[in-house]
């Protein structure tokens, strides 16, 4: 049973580089640049982490995202509940699928942390919205993607958990997909 997983995990390190293709860097400014992720959903739009763009309500002054060069992005849509934001720029070229389907226990999953590449096998808890996770996170890791094997979009790294670094917290797809759906209303 053991071997399996870990075969499954390392399979799934091999095709990382292939999936983890719409993840972008992002940087906002107020006094000095604050970097963390993105992941483009289509040709215009990008998700991210709502902490990362925005400060007591407030769109940072000034928001790059990295693609083949920094763009100027702008603040389309913040979500009221959830720590998610949509930013819309031009010029991106590879975008991923939003999964049918939160991760489930047993799933393998990548995320790309700043230092590098990292996936895992998912067994954790999922509650309506979000998913808590036991894989180490770093500072610039908000608004990264959270994708399944197949390269869907499966959450949004939000933040760690006060009680440990390495619990993971992210907003799953079903609460993305609530999200984007009310963006468009």
């Amino acid at each position: 049973m053991v071997w399996k997983i870990v075969l499954r995990t390392l399979i799934a390190l091999l095709l990382l580089p292939e999936i983890c293709h719409a993840q972008y860097d992002l940087r906002a400014y107020k006094g000095e640049f604050i970097h963390s992720k993105c992941v483009a959903i289509s040709s215009t739009s990008v998700l991210t982490a709502k902490h990362s763009v925005t400060y007591s309500g407030l769109a940072y002054p000034v928001i790059q995202i990295n693609i083949n060069g920094w763009k100027n992005a702008k603040l389309k849509f913040v979500s009221k509940t959830k720590d998610i934001a949509i930013l819309e720029v031009d010029g991106i070229t590879n975008f991923t699928k939003i999964s049918l389907d939160n991760p489930k226990s047993g799933d393998i999953i990548h995320t790309m942390r700043s230092s590098g590449k990292f996936g895992g096998t998912f067994d954790a808890k999922t509650r309506l919205d979000w998913s808590l996770m036991d894989i180490g996170i770093e500072r610039g890791d908000s608004g990264g993607p959270v994708l399944n094997a197949k390269g869907e979009l499966v959450g949004i790294i939000n933040s760690y958990t006060a009680f440990s670094n390495t619990d993971m917290v992210f907003v799953n797809a079903e609460g993305i997909r609530n999200f984007v759906r009310k963006s468009n209303e």
